[in-house]
């Protein structure tokens, strides 16, 4: 299990890795960069964030869009990315046994 804290940007950069953990598109990759130095930031408290600007608001900006039903597509596509996560860390842990 990863000792990190699963949320949104967790999540972000997970579901936009290949296999292998890579990331092949340079501008997500940069972006990727950026999430983990306000992490860093977080972690060090030279950083505070709140619930509407975290991690991923800061380097991502604010998403252009409203109603309930882009809320519930958002949270329909966060409950895949964690269901394949979770296979993949199944699949990981039945390696090693």
């Amino acid at each position: 299990m990863p000792s990190e804290e699963i949320n949104r940007s967790l999540l972000w950069k997970k579901a936009r890795e290949d296999k292998e953990g890579n990331i092949l598109d340079p501008k997500v990759a940069e972006k990727r960069k950026l999430i983990d130095g306000l992490k860093k930031q977080v972690s060090e408290g030279t950083l505070t964030i709140s619930r509407s600007n975290d991690i991923l608001t800061l380097p991502l900006g604010t998403p252009k869009h409203g109603g309930r039903a882009r809320g519930v597509e958002a949270r329909e596509s966060v409950m895949e990315v964690v269901r394949e996560e979770t296979l993949r860390i199944e699949a990981r842990a039945k390696e090693t046994i």
